[in-house]
């Protein structure tokens, strides 16, 4: 409960908006396993090393599936051109169309 609280402050979305968008993308949601990410460390790791080590995961992650699009509000995550990345904004902004 404290992390929803805390998620949905930072998203600044109203209780029943943020409740609705995280069912929706949730839904979505796909664990990776380990060995599949270590496929593709090393190329995660030239991405964000420079900017933020500890990015490098969720890129791998978005890598072993193609397709995928990070849910991110780092600015820096943008610079990257490895995965597409949509702020809380713009999934809104896609959500309400």
């Amino acid at each position: 409960e404290r992390h929803r609280d805390i998620l949905m402050r930072k998203s600044r979305m109203n209780g029943p908006d943020f409740d609705l968008l995280m069912r929706l993308v949730m839904g979505r949601v796909r664990l990776v396993p380990h060995e599949t990410l270590d496929k593709h460390r090393e190329m995660s790791l030239r991405c964000v090393g420079p900017i933020d080590l500890d990015d490098a995961p969720f890129i791998a992650c978005a890598l072993a599936h193609p397709g995928s699009v990070l849910w991110s509000d780092d600015s820096h995550l943008k610079k990257q051109s490895l995965v597409p990345v949509m702020t809380t904004a713009e999934m809104l902004s896609c959500w309400r169309r």
